[in-house]
């Protein structure tokens, strides 16, 4: 009982061993913002916003482009900024980005089209490059 309990604890704390340290991540960002802002708000509708964003959603994504898993849209520039980061550079970028506030509007409420779902961002980016002829289906 007591290993089984043990092991319970052990399997909950692992998420916290995982994450990565904000303060480093936030010094690591310097060539993310070129694209993603400053803030992780980008300011151009191609690039996706990543602040606020979950960070193992985002750790994820970057582990994604280092292996080739994504295509499509702004892969292959995402491919070459993730080719030199370490494991723990992305959980340290993905952690910082993950703490940051989403964009808000008038109200308080964050606008459409910038809730941090980077899925949506990037699909309706790929849409938007589609329709102007400037994708190529692979």
């Amino acid at each position: 009982m007591k290993t089984w309990i043990a092991a319970c604890l052990l399997a909950a704390a692992l998420p916290a061993w995982a994450a990565g340290d904000a303060q480093s991540g936030a010094q690591k960002a310097a060539s993310c913002m070129a694209c993603h802002g400053a803030e992780g708000k980008a300011s151009v509708p191609l690039y996706p916003n990543l602040a606020g964003q979950q960070a193992a959603y985002l750790e994820h994504a970057l582990q994604a482009y280092k292996k080739g898993e994504r295509s499509g849209g702004q892969a292959e520039v995402m491919k070459a900024f993730v080719a030199g980061l370490s494991d723990t550079d992305m959980a340290d970028l993905a952690a910082y980005y993950g703490s940051l506030q989403p964009e808000r509007g008038k109200g308080g409420e964050v606008p459409p089209g910038k809730r941090g779902l980077f899925c949506a961002d990037n699909y309706r980016s790929q849409l938007r490059m589609r329709e102007a002829g400037d994708m190529v289906e692979a």
